[in-house]
């Protein structure tokens, strides 16, 4: 029996190539959202400027490579290339790493630094840092960048 070998990262960016982002814009936000999967979602918080402030970053049943891509289309929508940073709000509570959250807190520090990386690959820059941090209940993450 003959089997085709295929690469799981190959599958997953042709996934991620196949998925449709829905980009809406108002005057407080730009969202990225998935019409079959309602759990995805990026949200960008406006005003913007050197500093970019994403409030919500769900890839719900999507890739990685998918929600970095949300996030560029986030960032192109507003216009913006290469942010000085990357600011993320509440992306685990901060029990999020006790076993019961089946290591909820890695899994949502990866999905930044994914994303974070794909941003920065994409303007030929470099992920400089990526940091964590609490507040109140929950974790914040921040990605800073550094231009080749």
């Amino acid at each position: 029996m003959a089997g085709n070998i295929i690469s799981l990262d190959r599958a997953r960016q042709d996934r991620a190539a196949t998925l449709s982002h829905a980009v809406s814009v108002d005057e407080f936000a730009i969202k990225v959202a998935c019409a079959r999967d309602p759990m995805f979602w990026v949200r960008v918080k406006r005003p913007l400027g050197g500093d970019v402030h994403v409030t919500d970053f769900q890839r719900g049943a999507q890739s990685r490579a998918a929600l970095a891509d949300g996030l560029i289309a986030a960032l192109q929508a507003a216009g913006i290339a290469l942010p000085r940073r990357l600011r993320f709000s509440d992306i685990a509570p901060m029990g999020a790493s006790d076993p019961r959250f089946h290591g909820r807190l890695a899994e949502a520090i990866e999905d930044v630094r994914i994303a974070a990386d794909a941003v920065a690959r994409r303007h030929g820059a470099a992920l400089r840092g990526l940091d964590t941090r609490p507040r109140g209940g929950k974790v914040d993450a921040e990605a800073l960048f550094a231009a080749h």
